[in-house]
């Protein structure tokens, strides 16, 4: 990593992101971080992690929608990332970056420092 912003949760001078709750109405979705890691951009978002009988503790009923749109802004903008969460089995940040999913033992959750290398 060469540096790391922590970004802001409310206010036009930080990153959001547009999105639509489950009743339709927008809302505004501040990813947590934007970190510049080997000349690349990455935009992360952090969520409560998986115990360690792979059970999720993410409390955000959005993770899903917020997963969907933070993959489109990435894609569109060609910049990488993706939501990430610790899992208390293996003791390691894991990230989803391609397909939301609630498993942590699926294939969709990667250990964070190995892409990171």
């Amino acid at each position: 990593m060469q540096w790391v912003y922590k970004n802001g949760d409310k206010g036009s001078e930080f990153l959001s992101i547009v999105y639509a709750d489950n009743s339709g109405k927008q809302k505004n979705f501040f990813p947590d971080y934007i970190i510049g890691v080997n000349d690349e951009i990455w935009i992360v978002e952090t969520k409560g992690g998986f115990d360690r009988s792979g059970s999720s503790q993410d409390i955000d009923i959005y993770s899903p929608k917020k997963f969907e749109v933070l993959k489109d802004y990435l894609t569109r903008y060609g910049l990488k990332g993706g939501i990430v969460r610790h899992d208390e089995k293996s003791e390691e940040l894991c990230i989803c970056m391609e397909h939301y999913s609630e498993n942590v033992e699926s294939d969709d959750w990667i250990v964070l420092n190995s892409i990171l290398e």
